[in-house]
């Protein structure tokens, strides 16, 4: 057996899950309020550049192609992410993976859970969302763009599997 191969099989199967078809629209909402932002900036530089130079073609063009970059990638971005984001909740961790570029894979094991929040932006709350996110020693991860519902069940579980108490 080659390297990859060991490794492969040391690996916990691929997570089943994938996100809420939801999660795409919650993140193009958020990137393009963003791309607007930065719109605004690439619209003034373009201004103050036509003021005081004598390249007005660079600063139209180049304003341009850069703004209409800004909305395709804010556009197709979410798309990408939603198609490779995967988790699992298994008995003894949760596993999550995420990133078409570069990806990634986190196992957390259920023992080092410490507590769990769910979190609610005013984005997410227009689109019945929550965001999951577990607390360790180590730090903490992320399952974005849940229905509420199915956050509450999956916190619930880990809660569960974790034997974290509620004392208040």
């Amino acid at each position: 057996m080659t390297t990859a191969e060991n490794t492969a099989t040391l690996l916990a199967p691929e997570p089943a899950h994938r996100l809420d078809r939801r999660a795409v629209s919650i993140w193009r909402f958020n990137n393009l309020l963003f791309a607007l932002l930065l719109m605004l900036f690439v619209v003034a530089a373009a201004w103050l550049m036509i003021r005081v130079s004598d390249w007005d073609w660079l600063a139209i063009s180049g304003g341009g192609v850069l703004i209409l970059s800004l909305l395709l990638i804010s556009w197709f971005q979410p798309e990408f992410a939603w198609r490779y984001w995967r988790f699992e909740v298994r008995d003894d961790e949760i596993d999550l993976k995420h990133g078409w570029l570069t990806a990634t894979r986190t196992l957390v094991p259920i023992s080092r859970v410490q507590h769990i929040d769910t979190r609610r932006g005013p984005v997410e709350r227009h689109f019945g969302a929550a965001t999951l996110v577990i607390h360790t020693a180590a730090g903490t991860v992320a399952i974005p763009a849940l229905p509420e519902a199915q956050a509450a069940s999956i916190a619930t579980r880990i809660t569960a599997l974790a034997n974290i108490h509620d004392d208040l």
